[in-house]
């Protein structure tokens, strides 16, 4: 389990979610993350929604 190094806000709507991080690096392991565990149940990440995007 990693520990963000900055601010973390998870965005839920129905089935979907949005997580803005402050820094990239965080995103990064969030979704690697979220990716591994996600497998471990036989589910992934929808490949054309998912995808990071710094703003």
């Amino acid at each position: 389990m990693q520990v963000a190094r900055g601010e973390v806000y998870i965005i839920r709507y129905a089935n979907d979610f949005v997580v803005a991080t402050q820094y990239r690096g965080d995103a990064e392991l969030f979704l690697r993350d979220v990716q591994e565990r996600c497998e471990q149940f036989g589910l992934r990440v929808h490949p054309v929604k998912t995808r990071l995007v710094e703003c």
